[in-house]
């Protein structure tokens, strides 16, 4: 048989000798400088294109976690007997929008209790209040809120005052 002849480009110019490339793959291959195959597998980091992306992901989960920190409304939060309250407030044009959720997270309660929550905005008189039933069953949660205009000054929290069963806590809201 005959052996494989290698490939080979010829160039002719007005000169007075041609060059001639000759192609041998096996030859580039062997260099110090070739490229070398990377093993299958391997990880996220090894290529550079999946590294940018990793790196993009990440940029856009820290990007999205701030935002949410940073844009929605945070509250106060306390426990008052077997109950866990969330205030949570936002101001919007002139009225302030404020929640106060209360959880049950200890044993069952009687049916028919109820509970009062005052809002005030400080500094300033006077508020709103609210009363509710307590939340019945473990993990269940009741919401009261109030809007709250803006009539004077510019207040710079929120409280809240509730009751349960005779016991009173006072939770704090900034609204800057």
């Amino acid at each position: 048989m005959k052996e494989r002849e290698q490939p080979r480009i010829t160039v002719r110019k007005e000169a007075q000798r041609e060059l001639v490339y000759h192609y041998n793959r096996q030859e580039r291959l062997e260099h110090d400088l070739a490229p070398r195959p990377t093993p299958p597998g391997g990880s996220f980091l090894r290529n550079r294109s999946l590294r940018i992306v990793l790196l993009n992901m990440l940029l856009l989960g820290a990007i999205v976690f701030a935002g949410q920190r940073l844009l929605l409304a945070s509250g106060d939060q306390a426990r008052i007997g077997a109950y866990s309250a969330s205030l949570r407030a936002l101001r919007f044009e002139g009225t302030v929008f404020a929640t106060l959720s209360l959880r049950l997270t200890g044993r069952p309660s009687a049916a028919g209790e109820r509970f009062a929550v005052r809002f005030v905005l400080e500094p300033g008189e006077g508020g709103l209040e609210q009363t509710a039933a307590l939340p019945v069953s473990p993990g269940e949660e009741v919401t009261v809120g109030e809007a709250i205009p803006l009539t004077s000054g510019d207040p710079r929290n929120l409280r809240a005052e509730l009751t349960v069963g005779g016991k009173t806590r006072r939770l704090n809201h900034s609204l800057r």
